[in-house]
């Protein structure tokens, strides 16, 4: 708007008021930014875990390597997610899971405790993968010697070495002359099926997926951008352009 006005002999002056221009009006800001307005400019408030001249990127919280021994870091909204290799518990993984802790050695076996697995040191006249089995029992034939003057009577007694059975893991265990026999459930193997089968053994994760074993079978955690059962299945990713 302008304006004259004339005082005395003085020359006419002309004054310019000018309105200033709220650059907030379009909102500008995205993701629920604040916007402030300011001379010829604004300036976007970005909630927690956004960042950008307009609120437009998100703050890639796993830059930092947050996880600890080779966890899988997801990002999220403000946020992070670790997902732990197998051994490991903590937000970040940092914490080795005890496995001693549910004490598996049996017949008072020392329990050692590994990454993801324990050790059970045996007392003399126990053996496997807890202690479970007596070395006795497999002495599948006793020969027992009755010795009275000068006769000697011999006797054979067959052991049935199923009692206790010696076999893991809800094996089947069947009796033998001299022996005996593990029939394994699925996802186990081993001569007393104490040995789970790792089925992440042949990486059956792609495109970087996390394979994590279970019994008889496997998931795959599929980092961002991935998906599928195997992680196979790309995903399309939209950004936003300026």
């Amino acid at each position: 708007m302008m304006c004259k006005y004339s005082v005395g002999l003085l020359c006419t002056h002309d004054i310019i008021f000018l309105s200033d221009i709220n650059e907030c009006a379009s909102s500008p800001c995205l993701n629920g930014g604040l916007c402030e307005d300011r001379i010829n400019s604004y300036i976007c408030h970005c909630v927690p875990g956004l960042t950008g001249d307009r609120c437009q990127s998100d703050v890639n919280h796993c830059l930092s390597q947050p996880c600890s021994n080779n966890g899988v870091c997801l990002d999220g909204l403000n946020n992070f997610t670790c997902v732990c290799r197998p051994g490991f518990t903590g937000i970040t993984c940092d914490i080795n899971i005890n496995e001693c802790a549910s004490q598996p050695c049996q017949n008072r076996g020392i329990c050692v405790d590994e990454i993801n697995g324990y050790i059970c040191i045996c007392p003399i006249g126990f053996m496997g993968l807890r202690c479970e089995i007596s070395r006795f029992c497999f002495i599948g034939v006793v020969i027992v010697y009755h010795i009275t003057l000068l006769r000697t009577t011999t006797i054979q007694i067959n052991i049935n070495e199923c009692v206790p059975t010696p076999c893991s893991n809800n094996a089947t265990c069947v009796d033998l002359a001299g022996g005996y026999n593990c029939i394994c459930a699925p996802g186990y193997t081993g001569s007393c099926c104490e040995l789970d089968i790792n089925e992440c053994a042949s990486d059956p994760c792609s495109n970087g997926g996390l394979c994590v074993d279970l019994i008889n079978s496997c998931i795959c955690i599929c980092v961002p951008g991935y998906t599928g059962d195997t992680c196979q299945i790309g995903k399309i990713i939209l950004f936003t352009c300026r």
